[in-house]
């Protein structure tokens, strides 16, 4: 069978699509799994040996998306966070089944619509997207590898961070960005008294990292943390 897993949106939300991919893969070994992903996602998709093909959504109208979806001959797809476009997508590749979670206008394109209320919090992002792939396999086992990837050279990537940056502490990292998806994210105000907890401990290095649209932000956290021991990263490729 091929499946097409949907996740158009930032690295932090495609991560969390990760544990759904791979026990796709893992329930039938013979599964193609393609995915949709954003530019900024790609580099992460083809590292992952549990995705076999990758399709980039770069903003191109919903016919050239929609014709891109017919070109990969997709059997069914899990549509992990919704939009309009996408999902009027895979209805004009016609694809035969259309998994998503029931909200908003666009779950009217999709042909399996699934009750979640995401809004409730009741479990981590992840897992309302491994619930998800029992709507296509109901006896699919949801457990997964952990962890799910492991880099070459990330010791050296970091010891190299640590060098630049002049870190000699154990790094505790704070991402205070997201995409607007998220019903479970913190305000600006309740992330800074956190921060502030950790430094004054004064055992950790704090560093707060920024994705390449977040410049914004990471302008307004350098004010608020004007003077302390922070290290602010803000990242030209996502």
């Amino acid at each position: 069978m091929r499946i097409l897993v949907v996740r158009t949106d930032k690295l932090g939300d495609f991560i969390t699509a990760l544990p759904a991919i791979y026990v796709l893969k893992q329930h039938n070994p013979n599964n193609k799994i393609i995915v949709c992903v954003a530019p900024l996602n790609r580099a992460l998709a083809l590292a992952c040996d549990f995705i076999d093909e990758v399709i980039i959504d770069k903003g191109q109208s919903v016919f050239s998306l929609a014709q891109e979806f017919k070109n990969a001959n997709i059997d069914a797809s899990i549509t992990l966070f919704s939009n309009t476009r996408v999902a009027f997508a895979q209805f004009l590749a016609r694809i035969p089944k259309r998994i998503a979670p029931a909200t908003k206008i666009a779950q009217i394109f999709y042909t399996n619509r699934v009750s979640q209320r995401r809004s409730e919090v009741k479990m981590a992002e992840f897992e309302y997207n491994l619930e998800l792939t029992k709507e296509l396999f109901s006896e699919i086992s949801l457990e997964y590898k952990k962890p799910l990837l492991v880099f070459e050279g990330a010791h050296d990537v970091y010891a190299d961070f640590c060098k630049n940056n002049t870190i000699e502490k154990e790094v505790v990292a704070f991402h205070v960005g997201f995409g607007g998806s998220s019903d479970a994210n913190w305000s600006l105000d309740e992330y800074e008294i956190l921060i502030r907890e950790v430094l004054k401990k004064g055992k950790y290095q704090v560093v707060l990292t920024f994705g390449p649209d977040e410049k914004g932000l990471y302008e307004e956290m350098q004010k608020r943390f004007l003077g302390e021991n922070v290290v602010f990263y803000l990242s030209l490729d996502g």
